[in-house]
């Protein structure tokens, strides 16, 4: 997808005017593109438009008129931004008590490195005919088990964010993840079955990805 630049941001008084029609916007599209795994962590599927919002409300929250500053934001969130073949995700830890954050936070330490993608193929054979799947093993977080037709692909941290936010023995309630995809993959995420999956020691559960959000991230592509 394009990336953002400066002259996609408007100042402070231009997008005051128009906020809330933006706002109204990003709610029905994140209507889509957010759902919940588990019963506390919801996923967003970013793409340019939640990033450009993100930068717009970043902006005014932080009254940032200067442009160096502005480029600054921009050049963060332009990384969460997807290329081809990428789905990039936020993950949010979405606990509102100050009691569940104490008991949680430290018991989700490395919640970010156990997200999976599972791609089932079983009922697809004339497609699979068509596709050149990796072997297991061939890249480095795909795996395919032919014997139970799943393709899981894990997603990776965002280093230069999670610099940022992790500690040893607490983690953050946000964490920036990102999937990559090949052509071949691409092609079967859009026709299979698809669920996404955390497994953790502490967080073990699953969501199916449903066919209008698979097509809203193709879309990205």
């Amino acid at each position: 997808m394009t990336k953002l630049f400066i002259d996609d941001i408007l100042d402070l008084r231009q997008y005051e005017k128009i906020r809330e029609e933006k706002r109204r916007g990003i709610i029905d599209l994140k209507r889509v593109r957010r759902i919940g795994v588990g019963p506390f962590i919801s996923l967003v599927f970013e793409n340019r438009e939640t990033m450009q919002f993100q930068v717009q409300e970043m902006a005014r929250a932080e009254r940032i008129i200067d442009e160096s500053l502005l480029q600054e934001e921009i050049d963060i969130y332009n990384n969460l931004i997807p290329e081809p073949g990428e789905i990039s995700v936020t993950l949010l830890i979405e606990l509102t008590s100050k009691e569940q954050l104490y008991s949680w936070l430290p018991k989700l330490v490395g919640i970010e490195d156990s997200l999976y993608l599972d791609m089932h193929f079983g009922e697809m054979n004339e497609i699979q005919n068509g596709l050149r799947l990796p072997d297991d093993g061939t890249l480095p977080g795909h795996v395919l088990n032919n014997s139970e037709s799943i393709l899981t692909i894990k997603a990776s941290v965002q280093e230069e964010h999670q610099e940022m936010l992790t500690r040893e023995n607490i983690t953050a309630s946000v964490h920036y993840l990102k999937f990559q995809l090949t052509e071949s993959e691409r092609q079967l995420f859009q026709l299979s079955e698809t669920v996404i999956r955390f497994d953790h020691a502490a967080y073990r559960h699953e969501t199916h990805i449903s066919t209008e959000l698979r097509a809203a991230i193709a879309g990205d592509w």
